[in-house]
């Protein structure tokens, strides 16, 4: 990969991650990405309670159960147990053959939101081993791949009509633990089109740990810092990337904002 100079050709599929400074010296000392709670997500979608539509058989007395302690429960198992961890991806029109906005890195709004006003950075990760990493050091299944943007009420069929019976039977972690195997791939990744411009993927296991996390530095290609990247802390990135064991002449450049238009000078 090409990061230096006026063309960015991009020949390998890589993933952006956008952080701030002092989370990017955390992932560097620690050489560690975490999945962290899908219920912390900024998207109402996901941060909010889910209330999944429950079906009551002919035979059971709407008085002889709490619907309120269930949809908490059913939330908790599936919402609340999901742990995550976001990327964004080039836009798929994009033009190898200069850098420009379409590119995973030059995000502006993204660079204000996720990376501390510029003085964050972004890390780009190799697609192919990054998802070999997620898969292998995880336990359980890891679902995976781009969001979808919906506009308009979110139908949520996965939650529609869940027997009451079988919930107080079976116990709400047993029967979600099914929902998500079926439908996970569609309950953790849809977003409001409002979000739509992010070109979000992302990578979602469900476990009752507070966090995840995987040794991701072996998938690092490049780190991009923002026009803002403090420069005293050029010396303590450089002594970070070495002790990562990453070569000298480990890609960092710099997002510069040239009339408007994102380029790609080097850091150092």
């Amino acid at each position: 990969m090409v990061l230096f100079g006026s063309r960015d050709p991009g020949d390998e599929p890589v993933l952006f991650h956008y952080t701030g400074a002092e989370k990017l010296a955390l992932i560097l000392t620690s050489q560690r990405l975490w999945l962290s709670p899908y219920s912390a997500m900024r998207d109402p979608r996901e941060n909010a309670t889910w209330r999944p539509g429950l079906s009551l058989g002919d035979g059971l007395d709407p008085n002889s159960f709490d619907a309120q302690a269930l949809w908490e429960d059913l939330d908790a198992a599936v919402r609340q147990r999901a742990k995550l961890v976001c990327f964004t991806m080039d836009r798929p029109e994009h033009d190898y053959s200069f850098s420009g906005t379409s590119r995973g890195w030059a995000r502006a709004r993204m660079w204000e939101q996720y990376a501390e006003r510029h003085r964050g950075a972004v890390l780009v990760f190799d697609h192919e081993r990054l998802d070999k990493t997620m898969t292998t050091q995880i336990n359980g299944r890891v679902h995976k791949g781009p969001v979808r943007y919906l506009d308009g009420q979110w139908t949520m069929d996965a939650f529609r009509g869940l027997r009451v019976e079988e919930l107080l039977q079976r116990g709400c972690i047993a029967v979600a633990d099914e929902i998500i195997a079926q439908h996970g791939d569609d309950l953790y990744f849809e977003k409001d089109i409002d979000w739509a411009s992010e070109f979000e993927y992302r990578y979602v296991t469900v476990s009752d740990a507070d966090h995840e996390e995987v040794e991701a530095l072996p998938a690092l290609r490049a780190i991009v810092l923002g026009m803002d990247y403090p420069d005293h802390e050029h010396a303590v990135l450089r002594y970070r990337l070495s002790n990562c064991g990453l070569p000298d002449d480990f890609p960092v450049a710099r997002c510069r904002w040239s009339n408007g238009h994102p380029i790609l000078v080097p850091a150092f």
